[in-house]
């Protein structure tokens, strides 16, 4: 009915405004302000919320109803969309964490011995550079409406393979 369709969007909206409260400990915090392990169990967490929603509509959607009564069936994009593409964005955000930290953890460890200073300090001004554009956005990254961030997502993640890239020819080149 349109009652419960009204319902559930009411539903979903609440649930993903109870997870940007959550991660962001009721507004008082950003993602970049926390440590990063601890958002990144944050934003776990409300993937998990949005698989388990997921799984009670199919729960629900299966039980028999009462005679007379209308099946309970609305389109799964109305029911999840919003939820899916906020989720979107938390694992946008969380492969943002994970590169971010993998690059630190190569350049303060790894790559001393296989980049020759200067080559190794361009690879780390790269980087730093593609992190920083990526950090000083004073948007809400936790908007799933913004698409500039999905721009910067991209610009991000395509900076870092082009570095990936570089650091490989010049490892083999070396």
């Amino acid at each position: 009915s349109e009652r419960t369709s009204t319902l559930m969007v009411k539903i979903t909206n609440q649930m993903i405004e109870t997870c940007k409260s959550y991660i962001t400990c009721r507004g008082m915090e950003n993602i970049w302000s926390q440590d990063r392990n601890l958002v990144r169990t944050k934003l776990t967490n409300c993937l998990k919320l949005n698989h388990i929603y997921r799984e009670t509509y199919y729960t629900v959607r299966s039980q028999p109803f009462l005679p007379d009564q209308a099946p309970f069936a609305f389109s799964e994009n109305f029911v999840f969309g919003k939820f899916d593409t906020f989720c979107d964005r938390l694992s946008k955000i969380i492969s943002m964490f994970n590169l971010i930290e993998d690059y630190n953890h190569l350049f303060e460890r790894r790559l001393e011995g296989l980049l020759l200073g200067e080559a190794l300090e361009e690879a780390m001004a790269t980087f730093e550079e593609a992190k920083v554009a990526v950090l000083v956005k004073k948007y809400d990254y936790l908007d799933h409406r913004n698409l500039e961030f999905n721009e910067d997502f991209d610009l991000f993640m395509s900076k870092t393979n082009m570095l990936k890239e570089s650091i490989a020819s010049m490892i083999e080149n070396n």
